[in-house]
């Protein structure tokens, strides 16, 4: 069993028991010898054990997507699930929180419930500075009122968040009147590839009822991106990774090394060239051929003390499945060619790189 499944068993052995340790003693202090503090805080540790075991025994993992506004967020999402789920533009097109996850095709829009949208409302308005934040309410505050009250905040307060908070809450100003027909409404349930592609998008991407939602939970299908551990360093586009992997099998017999005489006893054999140890090495311009090459090349490439020597034996593994002119015709009179090849020390912030 490999070290991450007994691991993996070792940790979900421990909160098991965690779990139930918390429920016994919770379950023998009749006699209030804890007070409701500490059997909070015991019941607060055991409901996070119990969650955390549950995602495991599911195999369930988060992976959280966090950057500056249109950093390519909701790109990189959709390019991870291989599925044009969520909405992609030049201008602000996310607003609200969103959890991908593998299943069959759905999504449940939650909304805000009246009193976390109008605690959320004062809040934005505290952060501004106003005095009594409580007394204002989305709902009878105008646009133009609110706009004169932060004209009359200070220069350092409005410079800081002209571009955000200060937006938010007009936004919520100028929606109310479709705001305040969602805030508090429950759940809406979305099913179908269609719907997913078409109806769930506003709820993203239009201020008028995203600023309303509180989560969108998107369960999709598709065969999307996958992770993989690379222990042979090297990697091409096409066929999959596992694919280039598997396909190593059938070069076993390559090496550096002059051959042996393994195919009979009977039959003697003239060497009759240096390299034959690589005769079957695959020659190719296709990636699956340039990926045997490649790695067979770094997996034997020596290993100079100095940066110098290295970078040069670097490039001289690129070179070696580099595609020449006229070697990979794309159209007529048309060819596919190595217009580069880079090297980078990311320590040193040193970029090489050679041109055809």
């Amino acid at each position: 069993m490999p070290n991450y499944e007994l691991e993996l068993q070792e940790y979900k052995g421990k909160l098991s028991s965690q779990i139930a340790g918390i429920e016994k003693i919770l379950r023998l202090n009749t006699n209030d010898l804890l007070d409701n503090e500490v059997t909070g805080k015991l019941s607060e540790i055991q409901g996070k054990a119990e969650r955390l075991l549950k995602k495991l025994e599911k195999n369930e993992f988060e992976i959280s997507i966090v950057g500056l506004e249109k950093a390519g967020k909701s790109s990189f999402a959709n390019a991870m699930i291989g599925n044009d789920i969520l909405p992609s533009k030049e201008a602000r097109c996310t607003y609200t929180s969103t959890s991908i996850r593998y299943g069959e095709n759905r999504a449940t829009v939650r909304f805000f419930s009246r009193q976390e949208f109008a605690l959320g409302f004062e809040k934005k308005l505290q952060l501004l500075g106003i005095e009594q934040p409580g007394t204002y309410d989305y709902e009878t505050l105008s646009l133009q009122k609110y706009e004169e009250i932060f004209e009359s905040l200070d220069d350092i307060t409005k410079q800081h968040w002209s571009g955000t908070v200060n937006e938010d809450i007009k936004d919520i100003l100028r929606y109310k009147s479709t705001l305040k027909d969602l805030v508090g409404s429950g759940t809406k349930e979305f099913r179908g590839e269609d719907e997913l592609r078409n109806d769930v998008k506003k709820y993203i991407e239009d201020p008028s009822y995203a600023i309303a939602v509180k989560e969108i939970v998107i369960e999709s299908d598709k065969d999307g991106l996958h992770v993989y551990d690379n222990p042979v360093g090297t990697l091409t586009n096409n066929p999959p990774f596992p694919k280039q992997l598997f396909n190593l099998n059938n070069y076993a017999d390559v090496s550096p090394k002059m051959p042996t005489n393994r195919f009979s006893d009977k039959v003697n054999f003239d060497l009759y060239s240096r390299g034959l140890g690589s005769h079957n090495l695959p020659g190719g311009m296709d990636s699956e051929s340039r990926f045997v090459r490649a790695l067979f090349t770094k997996s034997n490439a020596p290993a100079a003390d100095n940066e110098a020597d290295n970078v040069n034996n670097y490039f001289h593994i690129l070179h070696a499945v580099e595609q020449p002119k006229g070697l990979d015709e794309v159209g007529p009179n048309s060819f596919e060619y190595t217009i580069y090849s880079d090297c980078t020390n990311l320590e040193k912030g040193l970029f090489y790189y050679t041109t055809y």
